[in-house]
């Protein structure tokens, strides 16, 4: 039961580390959560070490924001509502 008792430490800083990670990257707080948790669970469920989770969820987070920030800063990526001459 060790892992209830670290439950709420672990889940103020995961809190802390995607609102940190939201100002660096100037998005809202509750999109990079949700992002956040998201990559955390994914990651978790074959970690075998989780010592570095937090790291390697930060990095992936990062990753993907600047993804997205890049697709929609890009002109003319989106498909052309305009009928092919």
């Amino acid at each position: 039961m060790p892992e209830a008792r670290d439950a709420a430490p672990r889940s103020a800083s995961r809190r802390h580390d995607a609102a940190e990670l939201a100002k660096q990257e100037g998005l809202p707080v509750e999109i990079v959560e949700d992002l956040y948790e998201s990559n955390l669970a994914d990651l978790g469920k074959e970690a075998r070490v989780r010592d570095f989770l937090p790291v390697l969820v930060e990095n992936r987070v990062r990753r993907e924001l600047r993804r997205k920030k890049r697709r929609e800063a890009a002109p003319g990526k989106e498909p052309s509502s305009a009928p092919p001459s």
